[in-house]
Order: structure tokens, then C-alpha cells, then sequence
């Protein structure tokens, strides 16, 4: 069965990250990896909008919304 894309529905993703720094990019892997998403690139994004709570735990909350191809 083929996977049902449906151009409205939005995700919502929960990450932990600990003193403004991203863990191993392959505990992000199989979460974005689904979604056509980098792991790499949304660690490093993450990163750079949680820069002002460096030494805290917080927890990020990512809206996804893909487009068709």
C-alpha cells in the first residue's frame, strides 16, 4: 500500500535537548527522516533558535507541514 500524502496535515514533533546543544544527529534520524527532513540541518537549526537557554533542558516543539514533491 502506498503511502497517502495529504497536503493539510501537520505533525507535531517533541525533541529534549540539554544545555543548547543537539545529541547525535542519528537519535534524530528516525524521527525526521520520515518526514524528508535533515537531520543535520534542523540539529543545526534548533541549535541556533535555542542559543539563549544554553545550560537549561528544554523541550522543542516542531509544527511540520510537508509539500508535495
Amino acid at each position: 500500500m502506498l503511502f497517502k500524502f495529504d497536503p493539510n496535515e501537520i505533525k507535531a514533533v517533541y525533541l529534549r535537548y540539554t544545555d543548547g546543544e543537539v545529541g547525535a544527529t542519528s537519535a534524530l534520524a528516525p524521527k525526521m527522516g520520515p518526514l524528508g527532513l535533515s537531520p543535520k540541518k534542523l540539529g543545526d537549526d534548533v541549535t541556533k533558535a535555542t542559543g539563549d537557554w544554553k545550560g537549561l533542558r528544554i523541550t522543542v516543539k516542531l509544527m511540520i507541514q510537508t509539500g508535495p514533491d
